[in-house]
């Protein structure tokens, strides 16, 4: 087995190489948060926000600011400060709905090449899971939603 370099040891000899990884990219995830939040990165929810608008927006639909809350299960005091912070950096642009000038739409700003950009890493996941089989894309997916649920119960979410 490779060293892990993150510090901590496997779960153990005894455990699944499944289960090992997914220790590895816990702490891969966690020393990253840690590094972007030292260095006054964009925080997890605003990458979340951005994401989100990105993919609505490539699926063809429109975003309020109260569909992002929801999402990112926030106050819109919240919401409001992420999209502020995401519009000063000229990552989207919050308009007034076409149909109802009283609500507000979120889109992304610029286009997909720039959004790649704000969040590299997600670009580089696609990247390496569209090298999966649908076959081995399926079983990974199966098994990242059911340790997602472990995760999710262990939190209270």
């Amino acid at each position: 087995m490779t060293p892990d370099p993150y510090g901590d040891a496997p779960l153990g000899a005894d455990a699944s190489p499944a289960a090992n990884a997914v220790q590895r990219l816990r702490r891969a995830e966690g020393h990253l948060y840690r590094k972007r939040h030292a260095s006054q990165q964009r925080s997890a929810t605003d990458r979340s926000a951005i994401r989100y608008v990105i993919e609505r927006s490539r699926e063809g639909h429109q975003v309020s600011p109260s569909d992002l809350a929801r999402y990112l299960e926030v106050t819109s005091a919240t919401v409001s400060a992420v999209l502020e912070r995401l519009t000063k950096a000229e990552l989207v642009v919050v308009r007034p709905h076409p149909d109802d000038k009283r609500r507000k739409i979120v889109e992304p700003h610029g286009d997909d090449d720039e959004a790649s950009a704000a969040d590299p890493l997600t670009t580089r996941i696609r990247s390496i899971a569209a090298e999966l089989s649908d076959e081995e894309a399926a079983v990974v997916a199966g098994y990242l939603e059911r340790v997602t649920e472990a995760i999710q119960e262990a939190g209270g979410a």
